[in-house]
């Protein structure tokens, strides 16, 4: 029977998992309760000097720390501590990673998907609303995108991410089993694979289109038996699998807006992508002038208007370029680029296939978002680097 604190950490970790397409309220309650419970566990001093020798919990460590370093150079403080608030998980990684069990990965990612299909029944519920809303009373919505957001409680930019890592999920539970075949099991996958799909094919958001279509490439490899047989898999069944979605109208209209966006650039760059590549030129600028460290955690809404080409003077200022490396640039220099570099090392050396399969994922997308800036794509990519990970420091014998 496991120890009230052992047990207290693993119901919080599986509260976290099942939170995490939720909004951030519901999850830090249980990331305190996983903190409070690490205080009591019978070995903390063990677990504290594994968690502060192990070069990839202090990689995630320095990522804070170089955020706080660059406060000593931010003139707007305000800004910089909101900007600063942000990279606070990622001092609480190690509990994440000496909390978690190799033998309770299954049990995380089940819960994970849980809390993902019920997000994905009340969009589902919500897409029929906005249909039928003579018909159906209003449901649980975000209040995003001019109130047309789909998802729950999470905009698009956050919540399409979620769902591709959790397609993705439970797509690998199917094509690679871990355990015994039951029929009930099956069908149930089936059900919440259909489901999470439908709602990635719904959703608004072209960044989760895109992650899942890495995660699916890596699924490909991952399920082979050899790389030669991945890649046969990936010419034969991606290109099959992006013609059928395309046939789907809503997304047909996001792929479509999308190619629209880059064709009239040269004419009207007003545009989500025509934006973002407005934002990073002028992130790339900053960084420009301010190659070693940056302008400083909290300064880019701050210094951004200094760095404004006239043509784009008219356009909206924004406060992150949305483009994670440019972000890292612009307010830390190279100084933070090097810092970040060792995070996504670290993590791809001590991750298990699907630990580097999501963090591909992330590193292609975060070409066009702050991911690892945002709550919830950094709270969920904190969280499965941390249960994904390679047990290589340390192996705490499990208490049941």
């Amino acid at each position: 029977m496991a120890r009230p604190a052992e047990a207290i950490q693993q119901f919080s970790l599986r509260s976290v998992a099942f939170f995490l397409p939720f909004t951030m309220t519901f999850v830090y309650p249980f990331c305190l309760l996983l903190l409070i419970s690490e205080i009591f566990q019978k070995d903390f001093f063990l677990r504290l000097k594994s968690q502060v020798t192990s070069p990839f919990v202090i990689a995630f460590v320095l990522f804070f720390i170089a955020h706080l370093i660059g406060m000593a150079w931010t003139l707007d403080v305000e800004a910089g501590l909101d900007s600063l608030g942000r990279f606070i998980p990622y001092l609480f990684f190690g509990i994440f990673w000496v909390a978690a069990k190799y033998e309770h990965q299954e049990s995380y990612v089940n819960s994970f998907i849980a809390g993902l299909f019920l997000c994905s029944i009340l969009a589902h519920y919500n897409y029929l609303y906005f249909l039928f809303p003579e018909i159906l009373p209003e449901g649980i919505l975000s209040g995003k995108r001019n109130g047309i957001e789909t998802a729950p409680f999470l905009s698009h930019v956050m919540y399409s991410p979620i769902l591709a890592v959790g397609v993705y999920l439970v797509l690998r539970q199917l094509l690679i089993p871990t355990d015994i075949f039951k029929l009930k099991i099956f069908v149930m996958r089936i059900i919440i694979f259909l489901a999470l799909m439908s709602n990635l094919l719904i959703s608004t958001g072209r960044a989760g289109f895109l992650l899942f279509l890495i995660l699916f490439i890596c699924l490909m490899i991952e399920s082979s038996k050899s790389l030669g047989r991945g890649v046969i898999k990936i010419l034969l069944i991606v290109p099959a699998a992006c013609f059928l979605a395309y046939q789907i109208p809503d997304v047909q209209v996001r792929i479509l807006a999308g190619v629209n966006d880059i064709l009239i650039f040269d004419k009207d760059v007003y545009s989500s992508l025509g934006l973002r590549y407005v934002f990073s030129i002028h992130a790339y600028e900053m960084f420009v002038a301010n190659p070693f460290f940056g302008v400083g955690t909290g300064d880019f809404m701050r210094e951004y208007p200094n760095y404004v080409i006239s043509s784009y003077a008219n356009l909206p200022y924004t406060n992150n370029p949305h483009n994670q490396y440019f972000m890292v640039l612009a307010t830390l220099g190279l100084f933070g680029a090097i810092v970040m570099l060792n995070l996504l090392i670290k993590c791809f050396q001590y991750g298990d296939h699907r630990a580097r399969s999501i963090l591909i994922g992330f590193m292609v997308i975060s070409f066009f978002e702050s991911y690892l800036w945002r709550s919830n794509t950094t709270m969920l990519f904190m969280f499965f680097m941390a249960i994904f990970c390679q047990r290589r420091s340390f192996l705490f014998a499990s208490i049941k």
